[in-house]
Parts: C-alpha cells; sequence; structure tokens
C-alpha cells in the first residue's frame, strides 16, 4: 500500500510540474473553459497543490522508509489538501 502512495504522489508531482511549466502554445490548444480556468486560478491554489504533492511524495518515501517524520508529512499533506479545497 505504501507503495501505491508513493506512485500516486509522484503522478501528483508530475501533474503539478506540467501545470506550473506550461507553455502558451500547450494553453492555447486547450478549451477555452480550461484556459479561463488555468489563467484565473489564485497563486494561493497553486502553492497550496504544490506543497501537497511534493510533501506527500516525501512522506510516502518516508513510510516506504519506515521512518517516524514521515507522519509530519503526512499531516501536513492533509492541512494543504484542505488548504486547496476551499477555493
Amino acid at each position: 500500500m505504501r507503495f501505491f502512495g508513493f506512485l500516486w504522489y509522484a503522478v501528483g508531482v508530475f501533474n503539478y510540474l506540467a501545470q506550473a511549466y506550461m507553455t502558451d502554445e500547450t494553453l492555447v490548444s486547450l478549451p477555452d473553459e480550461v484556459q479561463l480556468y488555468y489563467t484565473n486560478l489564485p497563486a494561493w491554489v497553486t502553492a497550496a497543490f504544490a506543497l501537497a504533492v511534493f510533501s506527500g511524495l516525501l512522506g510516502s518515501v518516508g513510510l516506504l522508509l519506515r521512518k517516524k517524520w514521515a507522519s509530519f508529512f503526512i499531516f501536513w499533506l492533509l492541512f494543504c489538501y484542505c488548504g486547496a479545497a476551499i477555493s
């Protein structure tokens, strides 16, 4: 189960990086509704998304290695998700 958590957050990091480094050509090729979503997305939502996926990945690595510090990142992850869900 820990390995699936790692894979889940690795895909989340990939999605964040794809969103953060999206080129203008890629943005123009998206439907109008999606373009509007990405252009009007507040910076704090993007920051919460980044914090959530990177701390989730780090926490899942800690769980794979059976480290005690992993629980801190899992709780931080829940905090970031709650912040992003408010929007």
